[in-house]
């Protein structure tokens, strides 16, 4: 990441690199650990949400709490980008919205092969910039 600091939502413990190297700069949070983290205001760069949004994970409320939480700790012009698996292209146009309402600005989709539960997939992810 080149100097800049990143923060990344998963939903479930994984195991780090087979080289056993760790990344200083990369923060990972486990889904449903807390919505309020300790990360300094306007600290984070970069932060994925990647297969967590859903109700499997938080509710609609929770999830809003998430994106102001995400708008706190990322800079500003800062990067949310978002994989919204098992969410419908109506609920995603519900997400665009609650992001723009945390004070996020859409900037694009991109749709490639994303591995997924050890499958490949074809899917998208929604990228967002802090206003």
């Amino acid at each position: 990441m080149g100097g800049k600091k990143g923060v990344v939502l998963i939903p479930k413990q994984v195991g780090h690199g087979g080289n056993g190297a760790r990344m200083t700069n990369l923060k990972v949070i486990l889904a449903k650990e807390k919505i309020r983290t300790t990360i300094s205001d306007s600290e984070i760069d970069v932060a994925l949400l990647y297969d967590v949004i859903h109700d499997s994970y938080f509710n609609s409320l929770e999830r809003k709490i998430l994106f102001r939480e995400m708008n706190r700790i990322i800079k500003r012009r800062g990067m949310l980008s978002v994989f919204p698996h098992h969410i419908s292209s109506g609920e995603i146009e519900i997400i665009k919205k609650e992001l723009y309402d945390a004070g996020f600005e859409y900037s694009n989709k991109i749709t490639s092969t994303i591995i997924h539960d050890n499958s490949l997939i074809l899917d998208s992810v929604y990228n967002f910039n802090k206003s």
